[in-house]
């Protein structure tokens, strides 16, 4: 919340926009808002419907709903990179097995529905690049090495199978030399 009231300070919009953060579970205001916005959200919760039908409670007549989530099974290399496939093996099967929503974007309409909502306006969008300067190779190496204890724990990959210290190298190979 900090990052987004700075913004909003930095903006002038200080003076007309409040930030509230809590538990979801228990989150109970004294009023109602003009917008409900969650960011890689529904897709960590037990039931994302009956969650979004009680947050729906708190708007005011009009108000927003925005919901950013992922659709991992949408995600690719062009052409087809075994490593980068495998990696994007080990971080959907971690994440199911953990137990969470790998396609939550995709279910958006559902969850809409299922809380009484019309469906929702919605964008797809990723990060793309290429060649031997592109950040993803080291997001795919960041986002496995913050995965790595629950992907052990859930026995979706090993440490020694991924070797997160040179994978962002040998992805960033993969990709250039193709």
């Amino acid at each position: 919340m900090g990052i987004a009231e700075r913004r909003a300070t930095e903006s002038g919009q200080c003076y007309w926009t409040r930030f509230t953060t809590g538990e979801l579970d228990t989150f109970s205001p004294d009023e109602t808002f003009d917008a409900v916005i969650g960011r890689l959200v529904l897709m960590y919760l037990p039931d994302p419907v009956a969650t979004l039908r009680r947050l729906v409670g708190f708007l005011r007549p009009g108000g927003i709903i925005a919901f950013q989530e992922m659709a991992m099974p949408l995600t690719r290399s062009f052409p087809e990179a075994p490593l980068f496939s495998k990696c994007r093996g080990w971080i959907i099967e971690t994440i199911e097995r953990a137990g969470f929503e790998v396609d939550m974007g995709g279910r958006l309409p559902m969850v809409f529905a299922g809380a009484g909502l019309p469906a929702p306006q919605m964008n797809s969008a990723g990060l793309a690049g290429s060649g031997p300067d592109s950040p993803i190779y080291d997001y795919i190496a960041e986002t496995l090495r913050s995965l790595l204890p629950i992907a052990e724990a859930v026995g979706a990959a090993t440490a020694a199978e991924m070797k997160v210290d040179t994978l962002a190298e040998r992805l960033r190979s993969e990709a250039v030399e193709q």
